[in-house]
C-alpha cells in the first residue's frame, strides 16, 4: 500500500488532541500557531495555515445553514485541505469556487438576523434549541460568554440524542472546530448544533442484539415486512427515522463503545455497497463522534446509539443489502492520487471524506484496506 506524507498519515491519530492542548496552553490555535512558525502537529505549512484561518474567519460572517437548508462547509474544508497538504492558493481558490457555486443556495449573513428581543442565557437556552435555524446569533453570544470546555460538554450531553440532525453536520462541524482550537469557530459550531437539533423518537426497543453484526441481520429481515410508498432514498430515511413504530423495531445494541472497530466496519461497508452522499455521512458523522469522544463524556454511548439508529434507518432506506457480502470491484487509488483528486475537483464532501478516511485508516489499521477502497469510489466531477 502506498503511503502518504500529509498530516493525517504522518501524525498519530491522537495528535489532534495533544496539539490542541499545547496550542491552548500557548494561547494560540493550531492554525494560528502554524502560521506563526510553531510546529503544532497538524502538518500545515505556514502560508497554508494562514490561508485556512482566513477562510474560517470569513465563513464566521455567515449562518451555519444556507438559504436552501444545506450546511456551511467552508471551515471544515479549510482544515481538511491544510491537513491534506494543500497550498495557500489551493485553499483560497477552493473557498472562492465553493462560494461561487453555492450562490444560488444563499449564504446568509449572521448579522442579518432580527434577534434584538431574543436573550439567551443559562436559565433558558434549552428552551430555545430548535431545528429551524432561529436565534443563531443569540446562541453565539451566549456560548461566547461561557467557560468553553464546560459549555461544549453540556451542549453535547443535551443533544446526544440528535447527532443525526441536519444529516450529522452539527457534530461534524464541531469536531473540526475542536481540532482547530479557534474559539469563535467552536462558538459557531455549538450554535449550529442548537439551531439544527431534532431528537429521535424516544421509544423502547422491542428486541436487542448481541452486537452490530446480529443487529444488521435482524434489520435486514425486518425490511421485508415494511410497506412504504415509492419515494426517494432521502425521504425514506427521514420517514423511517421519524416513525416511532419503526424505530421501536430497530434492535437495541448495548455498549457500542466497546467495539468501535466493528461500528466503523459496518458504516464503511454500507457505503461500499451503496455509495452515495447519504451513506457517506454515516462515515463522516461517526468520525465526528470519535473525535469528540472525550468531550461527550458520559453521553458518548448515547451519541453512538443515536448514530447507530441513523445508520439503521439508512440501511432500511437503501433496501438492506447483505452488509457482509463481497463489495463491488473498485479501482484502487493511492492516497496521493486521492489528494490530487480532491485538489482538482474542489468538492466539499470529497475533501472532507478523504480527510476522514485517512483518520479512520490510521486509527483502525485492521480496516485500512476497505477504508481506502471507500475513498477510492470518488468520481471526477
Amino acid at each position: 500500500e502506498a503511503t502518504c506524507a500529509c498530516a493525517r498519515c504522518s501524525s498519530p491519530s491522537s495528535s489532534s488532541t495533544s496539539s490542541s492542548s499545547s496550542s491552548r496552553r500557548s494561547g494560540l490555535s493550531p492554525l494560528r500557531a502554524a502560521a506563526e512558525g510553531q510546529r503544532v502537529g497538524i502538518g500545515t505549512e505556514i502560508a497554508a495555515a494562514a490561508a485556512a484561518e482566513k477562510v474560517v474567519e470569513e465563513a464566521l460572517k455567515y449562518k451555519a445553514t444556507l438559504g436552501n437548508g444545506f450546511s456551511m462547509h467552508a471551515p471544515m474544508v479549510a482544515l481538511a485541505l491544510s491537513r491534506l497538504g494543500a497550498t495557500e492558493t489551493q485553499i483560497l481558490e477552493q473557498f472562492e469556487a465553493a462560494r461561487e457555486k453555492q450562490k444560488r443556495y444563499k449564504w446568509l449573513s449572521i448579522e442579518g438576523e432580527e434577534e434584538e428581543t431574543t436573550s439567551i442565557g443559562e436559565e433558558n437556552w434549552k428552551l430555545h434549541v430548535n431545528d429551524t435555524g432561529e436565534n443563531e446569533n443569540a446562541f453565539r453570544a451566549f456560548f461566547r460568554s461561557g467557560q468553553q470546555d464546560a459549555v461544549v460538554q453540556e451542549v453535547l450531553k443535551y443533544t446526544a440524542s440528535g447527532v443525526h440532525s441536519r444529516l450529522h453536520h452539527g457534530v461534524i462541524r464541531l469536531a473540526y472546530a475542536m481540532e482547530m482550537e479557534m474559539d469563535e469557530e467552536i462558538v459557531a459550531a455549538l450554535a449550529a448544533i442548537t439551531t439544527n437539533y431534532k431528537s429521535m423518537p424516544r421509544v423502547s426497543r422491542e428486541e436487542s442484539a448481541r452486537d452490530l453484526a446480529e443487529a444488521m441481520d435482524k434489520i435486514q429481515k425486518m425490511h421485508s415486512t415494511l410497506k412504504s410508498k415509492p419515494m426517494g432514498m432521502g425521504k425514506k430515511y427521514t420517514n423511517y427515522l421519524g416513525d416511532s413504530s419503526i424505530v421501536s423495531k430497530i434492535p437495541d445494541v448495548q455498549d457500542l463503545s466497546s467495539n468501535l472497530s466493528q461500528f466503523v466496519a459496518v458504516v464503511v461497508r454500507l457505503y461500499l455497497l451503496t455509495p452515495n452522499i447519504f451513506t457517506l455521512h454515516m462515515i463522516t458523522g461517526l468520525h465526528a463522534l470519535l473525535v469528540l469522544e472525550s468531550h461527550f463524556g458520559d453521553s458518548f454511548d448515547e451519541a453512538l446509539k443515536s448514530h447507530y439508529t441513523s445508520v439503521a434507518a439508512m440501511y432500511l432506506a437503501v433496501k438492506c443489502p447483505d452488509i457482509f457480502s463481497k463489495v463491488p470491484d473498485i479501482k484502487w487509488r493511492t492516497w496521493d492520487e486521492l489528494r490530487a483528486h480532491v485538489f482538482m475537483t474542489k468538492n466539499d464532501h470529497d475533501i472532507k471524506f478523504v480527510d476522514t478516511c485517512l483518520y479512520l485508516s490510521n486509527r483502525f489499521p485492521e480496516l485500512a484496506h476497505e477504508i481506502q477502497l471507500a475513498a477510492s469510489t470518488l468520481k471526477k466531477k
